[in-house]
């Protein structure tokens, strides 16, 4: 019975979070037109359904917690559509199915701006790195490695800032009031993170 509910518990909350992913994404982001009359923020359910390639009776029923089993090519999708950053691909899998993992984000992607590093150059002595939207370190000075016990791209505990901010144990050493610093990267990520 218990197992029961938590399955329940897991499909509710797979269903908040869908919701709450649609409803930030601008639909312009995937060339739809709004007429001024539209009184939905967001994607509509039949917008998400139409672009991952499934039903929209049977992306409702996922909203709705309803039991559903949705394929891993399905949550890549969803992915996709609601333009989810890897920690928030990693949730949606961890809700529809905690037996899976999502397919690996390349780490070798496209080189850095050259621009950025250029302007992190100029910035030393003084410590300077440059983040992606995930949070990743995708350039940084030599100073900022020094400061920062180093990047390791191949690491994903390591690769990210607030994975380093809230799992390195080193790094909550660096901030003298680290609670403080902690609710103000949160506060900024979300900001960041805003459609």
């Amino acid at each position: 019975m218990l197992e029961q509910t938590t399955e329940m518990d897991r499909r509710k909350e797979l269903g908040r979070f869908l919701r709450a992913m649609r409803e930030r994404v601008e639909p312009s982001r995937h060339g739809i037109r709004t007429g001024t009359r539209r009184r939905a923020s967001g994607l509509l359910r039949e917008e998400v359904a139409l672009l991952a390639g499934i039903s929209a009776t049977w992306y409702t029923w996922l909203e709705q917690g309803r039991e559903a089993n949705p394929s891993a090519q399905v949550l890549n999708a969803l992915a996709d559509v609601l333009d989810l950053v890897p920690v928030e691909h990693q949730h949606l899998f961890k809700l529809a199915k905690p037996e899976w993992r999502p397919e690996a984000t390349p780490l070798d992607g496209p080189s850095p701006d050259p621009r950025i590093v250029g302007l992190l150059a100029t910035l030393s002595p003084n410590p300077a790195y440059a983040l992606n939207r995930a949070w990743d370190f995708i350039a940084w000075n030599d100073e900022a490695a020094d400061s920062f016990g180093g990047f390791d791209q191949d690491d994903p505990a390591r690769r990210n800032l607030l994975a380093r901010f809230f799992l390195d144990p080193a790094w909550r050493g660096l901030f003298a009031d680290w609670e403080v610093v902690a609710r103000s990267a949160i506060a900024q990520f979300r900001a960041a993170t805003v459609e």
